[in-house]
């Protein structure tokens, strides 16, 4: 478990560090307090106006959760629907690992994939960059699915350039996954 909380911690570290450098050298900046705010905001992470990102927050969160029900229904109408290999990861994972997950992990792959990649390589390749880094979970519904979701959440960062409504998002809707797999 040890090891296990180690390598997550240094997947997460990357995940938000390497914007953070590109952004400031792309800026030509040097590191300060400043510099870190004004990298935080190019990156989508701000907070304005509650209503509306409380509103937005709402709104994907039932977008990701309606398509995902849809998406499972599709795979399971079709025989491709190998989600029990997904629900064994997560089964798998001691507790204060899965909140971990739940909490910084879906965080950062905001940061990474939405609020940095978007802006690199656009909302379908960043998208397809989301679903192969959930590959590791061995199930072709689940990457499949991940593929659509990230595509809503690119578009909805794209549309908003706000990340923080994603990231609440993300962080209840992958909650929610996994209360639903330990009630099974």
């Amino acid at each position: 478990m040890e090891r296990e909380i180690v390598m997550f911690f240094i997947i997460d570290a990357a995940l938000l560090l390497v914007p953070l450098f590109i952004w400031h050298k792309k800026m030509h900046q040097k590191l300060s307090k400043a510099s870190l705010i004004n990298a935080f905001k190019a990156l989508g992470i701000y907070w304005d106006n509650t209503s509306e990102i409380i509103k937005n927050a709402v709104v994907l969160f039932l977008t990701l959760l309606t398509v995902s029900v849809f998406l499972t229904a599709l795979f399971y109408y079709l025989g491709i629907d190998d989600s029990t290999r997904v629900m064994e990861k997560i089964t798998g994972l001691a507790p204060p690992i899965l909140i971990y997950l739940i909490l910084v992990r879906s965080s950062v792959e905001e940061i990474f994939f939405r609020g940095f990649l978007v802006n690199e390589v656009g909302v379908l390749l960043s998208s397809v960059l989301f679903s192969i880094a959930h590959i590791g979970y061995g199930s072709v519904s689940e990457s499949i699915g991940v593929f659509f979701l990230g595509l809503i959440l690119a578009w909805n960062f794209k549309k908003n350039r706000n990340l923080i409504p994603n990231i609440i998002a993300h962080v209840f809707y992958n909650l929610i996954l996994c209360l639903i797999v330990y009630m099974k």
